[in-house]
């Protein structure tokens, strides 16, 4: 019975604890700004974003930078693409959180299940922990490539 008291908690505790460290803060200025949002899915960025302005007609359109700044734009949809990875990985890694709590909650004192269970939960605590920090430090920086770009 206290197994299945801390796995439940555990699982709670995951769920709610870890879900902050891995939901999306933007932290470059321009997600304000309409053209660079893109409507976020599950707190995913779109590949684009920093990367828009809006021209003077009210459309969407691409900053125009120097040539020693084109690399930077590119680095730019790197990690834009490399912060989504890390939260899907994020996402995965509470996922398995959970499936490792229901495996040692119905495990019914099966050592072996007890076992699986356990590790599981391990893994996943370590993968979430892995996951939360790659997305810190590619949301750190992103956020320098963009101030970078922006000229501040």
């Amino acid at each position: 019975m206290r197994q299945k008291v801390c796995a439940v908690f555990i699982a709670v505790a995951m769920i709610f604890g870890f879900h902050s460290l891995v939901s999306p803060v933007p932290t470059y200025a321009a997600s304000a700004d309409k053209c660079n949002d893109g409507g976020n899915f599950l707190g995913l960025r779109p590949w684009y974003a920093g990367l828009m302005k809006e021209s003077s007609e009210g459309k969407c359109e691409i900053k125009s930078v120097s040539g020693d700044k084109i690399a930077g734009k590119v680095w730019t949809i790197v990690l834009n693409i490399l912060a989504d990875l890390f939260l899907v990985l994020g996402y995965i890694t509470i996922a398995m959180a959970i499936y490792g709590g229901f495996l040692w909650m119905t495990s019914k004192g099966e050592p072996a299940m007890v076992a699986k269970g356990v590790n599981t939960l391990k893994y996943a605590v370590v993968g979430t922990v892995i996951a939360a920090l790659a997305w810190v430090v590619t949301n750190t920086i992103v956020s320098i490539i963009t101030g970078a770009l922006s000229g501040s």
